[in-house]
């Protein structure tokens, strides 16, 4: 095995470590990290064949590799330039590490059937847009996956005279052109980026690809066609936890669902050098192989730890425990592009961006006009719960009982309602004066025994939600590892926008990294030493990977001087 090749390896918790976008302000252009643990085990992608196939062969692990280590993750750091780069400290330059033999894929394994077309890869159930590459009239099948828009096959552009970045680094898959029909081509970073371009660039012209540190922008069109981009690290964690990006076809020993239309083929790779490969080695002497067990994708966004030699890559393999591990690539080898569509939105809050944005237009909303202002909310019905689309915006302000807009912005309020004091959201007013069970609730909640069932400041029929109804809604949208995908706005976030899958719309408030909203239920959920407070629940822009790493949580408040969002909940008939 080459030095090169023995290098390039991941830990399958990379994936799903989590990275927090710092932001300045309103700025969604911070950059994120990733830090590996020098000391955790790892796996190699591309020279998974070096270890005894015979030892394979015996044991009854089907093809799949259990060697799977953890990495230690540090939090996200801003980067002094618009370009995003991924940090791994773990790269090991001995060429002598092998898989233990339980994770060897046995080398009988059958490379994909390219007779096959590739319009058989594609989710039948799914309905795909169509885009066609006006450079050379090519039609790809589109796919919105959670509020991007994907190319759902592989790019095949290859026209070197218009695009010279293109010679000598674009090849078909094992370098038969019958093959790039199907699986379309396979690029270098270089190619990838489009490097003669950038080098040529009026305002900073730059040469990049294998042995060379760029300063990107934070959009790289690189060789995509006009309105698509090549996609960055956070690009592609944001389509993130999704664990069927391949096609239910082609894999060996392996069978995708495909439920979100990816159809991620098995095209295998190509290698910078593998002049002397080892005797079971899926790869020839021209670096072509993998194909029915491996497919690669690049990402514009290089690795911090290695700018000049690695950018990160999204990998479907069949042996890996998810379908879409992002790991790093040595810039020579090549792999294939799916280009995504340019979009007006960014990640972050913006409050340019119309509130009706936030919907999901697959979804029936219905309609609430709260007779006390004749403001007008989308409802949403979620399982048997029937709840505001939108954070209530009914001005509500009786002494240290406050609302307010954000930023005390009044058009703020249009996208994300009003945020209110605890006495406000539980209408303490109303409380004090109830002749059957009169007390005071608020700041000073220890004492306060809240009745089954809190209107607050909610409309007529609606009330406040407890903890038992927002658990509800939390076990309906998918339990707590996806109901915060589940239920986020596709636009908004600082990082991992959601796919709003059940309509509920949550939006961020400030930067975009958080959602708040206050539970009618008394609770000592937090760390204060004295008494009880208000519970709240908290919505993150991080993804629950782990259990120590929520992205949705109960907390409790004491203080009127926190104020969060109200979403009200119908009462039940």
């Amino acid at each position: 095995m080459n030095l090169l090749s023995s290098i390039f390896r991941f830990t399958s918790f990379a994936f799903f470590s989590a990275i927090l976008l710092s932001s300045c302000g309103e700025d969604s252009s911070s950059a994120a990290s990733l830090e590996q643990d020098e000391e955790s085990s790892s796996s190699e992608l591309i020279e998974k064949n070096d270890s005894s196939s015979s030892q394979k062969s015996n044991s009854n692990s089907g093809g799949k590799s259990s060697s799977f280590g953890k990495s230690s993750s540090s939090s996200g750091k801003v980067a002094s330039s618009s370009s995003i780069k991924l940090s791994s400290s773990s790269v090991r330059s001995s060429s002598s590490e092998k898989l233990s033999s339980s994770s060897v894929k046995s080398s009988s394994s059958t490379a994909m059937d390219w007779t096959i077309p590739k319009e058989k890869y594609l989710n039948p159930n799914l309905t795909y847009g169509e885009f066609v590459d006006t450079r050379d009239n090519q039609v790809y099948k589109t796919i919105d996956i959670h509020g991007q828009v994907w190319m759902a096959e592989n790019l095949n552009y290859a026209d070197s005279s218009a695009t010279p970045s293109l010679k000598g680094n674009s090849w078909c898959p094992g370098d038969d052109p019958k093959k790039c029909a199907v699986g379309g081509r396979l690029y270098t970073w270089a190619a990838a980026v489009d490097s003669i371009a950038m080098l040529h660039d009026a305002d900073f012209p730059q040469l990049c690809g294998y042995m060379r540190d760029c300063e990107l922008p934070k959009v790289v069109q690189g060789i995509c066609p006009d309105g698509w981009h090549l996609p960055s690290y956070v690009e592609w964690k944001e389509l993130g936890y999704i664990t069927s990006l391949g096609a239910s076809l082609g894999w060996n020993q392996k069978k995708f669902s495909n439920d979100w239309g990816f159809s991620a083929i098995a095209v295998g790779l190509k290698l910078y050098d593998n002049s002397s490969p080892s005797p079971n080695s899926m790869y020839n002497e021209q670096g072509f192989g993998g194909d029915g067990d491996i497919t690669g994708f690049w990402s514009s966004t290089q690795v911090d730890s290695l700018p000049e030699t690695h950018a990160t890559a999204v990998f479907t393999t069949t042996w890996g425990f998810y379908s879409g591990e992002i790991s790093r690539g040595e810039k020579h080898d090549a792999y294939s592009i799916r280009c995504l569509k340019d979009s007006t939105y960014t990640l972050g809050n913006s409050w340019n961006v119309p509130k009706d944005v936030h919907f999901n237009p697959s979804i029936n909303y219905g309609e609430l006009v709260d007779e006390r202002d004749g403001h007008v909310y989308r409802t949403v019905k979620i399982g048997e719960q029937n709840w505001m689309a939108e954070n209530l915006s009914y001005d509500y302000n009786e002494g240290s009982a406050k609302s307010v807009c954000f930023n005390r912005d009044s058009s703020k309020c249009e996208i994300a309602g009003r945020y209110y004091s605890i006495s406000a959201a539980l209408d303490s007013v109303s409380l004090a004066n109830n002749p059957d069970n009169p007390q005071i609730c608020g700041e000073k909640t220890p004492s306060c025994k809240l009745p089954q069932v809190v209107r607050g400041v909610c409309p007529t029929g609606w009330h406040l939600p407890s903890k038992a109804e927002w658990d509800t809604l939390i076990t309906t949208a998918g339990g707590t590892a996806k109901a915060g995908q589940a239920l986020k706005s596709r636009y908004g976030w600082s990082d991992y926008e959601g796919g709003n899958d059940v309509g509920f719309s949550v939006v961020p408030w400030g930067v975009g990294s958080v959602a708040t909203f206050w539970v009618a239920t008394t609770a000592c959920l937090g760390s204060f030493a004295n008494g009880c407070g208000i519970a709240v629940l908290f919505i993150t822009a991080e993804r629950a990977h782990h259990n120590w790493d929520p992205e949705i949580s109960y907390t409790d408040m004491r203080s009127d001087e926190n104020l969060y969002s109200v979403r009200c909940v119908q009462d039940e008939e």
